[in-house]
């Protein structure tokens, strides 16, 4: 499932588009992404910032498809591959 989430000034969250897919794919993500940007009319991504989880299909589309966009890293998405890759050790003791 592919889902575009948007945030008020008020910082509540609302779905902006889902669709379901075979697959996360380059194509399929660019696709989204096109639809997308006609819908919201995002031109070519200026003042629009895409916050993901380190998906590579997803990170190629956002070039592509709206390649003024400013791109972020999910905070969560961090946090977990730290854990993943320093289990112990000093660099445990830092997250």
């Amino acid at each position: 499932m592919l889902v575009a989430m948007g945030q008020d000034s008020s910082n509540h969250f609302y779905p902006l588009a889902w669709v379901v897919v075979d697959k996360e794919t380059k194509r399929t993500w660019n696709w989204f992404l096109e639809l997308l940007k006609h819908s919201l009319d995002l031109k070519s991504g200026e003042n629009v910032t895409f916050i993901s989880d380190m998906q590579k299909g997803l990170l190629n589309a956002v070039t592509n498809v709206c390649p003024q966009a400013n791109h972020r890293w999910c905070v969560r998405h961090i946090e977990a591959n730290w854990s993943k890759n320093y289990r112990s050790g000093e660099f445990q003791k830092l997250l």
